[in-house]
């Protein structure tokens, strides 16, 4: 019969960490770095601040999936995507308006 062994969970002190914080992986550091840009692209072009908060989630959830997080392009590519996922919802929101104004008639 096999028995499997308990994990050994390390502690790290408290001092230990003041001095050697955790360094955050690449993804969280452009992430941290770039988030506040993302979203205030997407807000001047929304005029809403829930709405751009919505926009950078799916930027970054793209990037994550697409692009490397040291990749030199990763800002700009950041940036583009906020203008023109904001840019597509508000193209999407009018066409829902006519849509429904359509539909009402």
């Amino acid at each position: 019969m096999l028995y499997a062994q308990p994990s050994r969970r390390t502690v790290t002190p408290l001092w230990l960490r003041a001095v050697n914080p955790p360094v955050p992986d690449p993804f969280e550091r452009l992430f941290l770095q770039e988030y506040p840009k993302v979203v205030a692209i997407a807000y001047r072009v929304l005029a809403d601040r829930t709405a751009a908060e919505d926009v950078a989630q799916e930027v970054f959830l793209k990037f994550h999936r697409s692009i490397s997080p040291d990749s030199e392009r990763a800002s700009g590519w950041l940036h583009a995507a906020a203008v023109h996922s904001a840019l597509n919802r508000l193209r999407g929101e009018r066409r829902r308006v006519v849509r429904e104004t359509a539909h009402a008639r």
